[in-house]
């Protein structure tokens, strides 16, 4: 059980009655706001959906809603030509309507279809459905989906208008002013439907070019069935259920968006109604569902990989074999290590010569000693702090640090 902010009535304007005649007008800025909404598809948001943040909620929501009653009737309709014996008979027929209305004194509103049933057969001749229901304001329990991740709320996509609980139906229209430029609770809702979604489509013949079809609005396009280019074998799905949603959908984004906004709103103060109170919190009662991580081991699984982990440290360990031989065999020698580090008097020998091989290649070699000082001295260079070599003189006659005297050897 969890609360939500909601309006249960639409004590507020959505619009403006406007023109000699009271039609609806123009929106309020704060329902303009939730029809670009609702036209964007955008999520509904809500400030505290009281469901945790890692479940999905399901309830019912008692807000401001729809009271729906629809009746249905039908007819034949032959659009064909025939014989001036026959007598003149007209070729045109509305194949599709879409048209929501309102009436201001009773704050009905209406939703009239018409449409052409699909049949097996195309021709000109056919069958027409007629659909007529009336919509009330209504405070209604809608079936809801909560998302407590991402703090919003839709209605239960498995549900309709026909699924919603009544509560009670709302008289609008008593006590409203009837003047140019008055607000309207129902005046923006209605004219934000009739916008989007009234259309029509006619069937007719145009002569020499033979039948046409003649369209407007937006919606004939999308419940058009055309299974070639004659119109006359062009029927439409059933638009009703729909409209229907499409409504109903509205009016709920209405609720919530009038709860959770922040912009003002324009009161409406109608008969027996003091001040705009119908915002506040509904409780909602129904399930949550929450996702929880649940691991299952597969042991032949596990089995399988271990296995196949130890064998590819096998094959690898394989080619590891023997790395540690050189190829022959090693020594400290002196001449060896040498060698190792490139000493020009054994460049000409291959990089990997033993110690006798360095011997046999290099063969006997006079060599002469030298010493080197870092101090100056009698017979010394004088370049200051420079190594320097001194020749044939004897270890008494230079004034240097014995400590200073290194030997080297230089090839002869």
């Amino acid at each position: 059980m969890f609360k939500i902010n909601s309006t249960t009535f639409l004590s507020s304007a959505t619009g403006y009655i406007a023109g000699r005649q009271l039609e609806p007008g123009f929106l309020t800025t704060s329902f303009a706001n939730i029809v670009q909404q609702f036209y964007d598809r955008a999520p509904i948001s809500v400030k505290d959906t009281g469901c945790p943040g890692n479940g999905i909620c399901h309830g019912r929501l008692r807000a401001a809603g729809l009271a729906v009653n629809c009746s249905s009737t039908s007819f034949d309709f032959d659009s064909e030509l025939h014989d001036s014996s026959k007598g003149v008979r007209s070729t045109q027929v509305d194949a599709l309507i879409i048209a929501f209305g309102w009436s201001l004194i009773s704050g009905v509103m209406r939703l009239d279809t018409q449409y052409r049933v699909p049949t097996s057969t195309g021709s000109c001749v056919g069958h027409i459905t007629v659909q007529n229901c009336t919509l009330r304001a209504a405070t209604v329990y809608y079936p809801v989906r909560i998302d407590g991740n991402q703090s919003t709320i839709a209605l239960d996509q498995e549900s309709t208008v026909f699924d919603d609980t009544l509560d009670n139906v709302t008289a609008i229209g008593t006590g409203v002013s009837l003047n140019n430029g008055a607000p309207s609770q129902l005046a923006g809702y209605i004219v934000s439907l009739q916008n989007r979604f009234n259309g029509a489509a006619t069937m007719h013949f145009g002569g020499g070019i033979g039948y046409e079809m003649d369209s407007t609005g937006a919606t004939p396009p999308q419940f058009a069935i055309s299974g070639d280019k004659d119109p006359c074998n062009m029927t439409f799905r059933d638009p009703l259920p729909n409209m229907l949603a499409q409504a109903r959908e509205l009016m709920f984004r209405t609720a919530m968006g009038f709860a959770n906004e922040t912009t003002v709103r324009v009161p409406i103060y109608v008969k027996d109604l003091a001040d705009d109170n119908s915002t506040r919190l509904e409780t909602v009662s129904g399930t949550q569902t929450t996702t929880t991580t649940v691991y299952r081991t597969h042991y032949d699984f596990l089995i399988g990989a271990v296995a196949l982990t130890l064998l590819s440290l096998v094959v690898v360990l394989i080619t590891y074999h023997g790395f540690w031989h050189l190829g022959r065999d090693v020594s400290l020698s002196p001449l060896e290590i040498a060698k190792a580090f490139n000493a020009p008097l054994f460049a000409a020998d291959h990089a990997s010569s033993k110690a006798d091989d360095i011997v046999a290649t290099v063969g006997w070699k006079h060599v002469k000693y030298e010493m080197t000082a870092e101090s100056t001295g009698r017979g010394v260079r004088d370049k200051p702090r420079s190594q320097v070599s001194v020749v044939g003189i004897a270890l008494e006659d230079l004034n240097v640090d014995r400590r200073d005297l290194h030997f080297q050897i230089v090839e002869q």
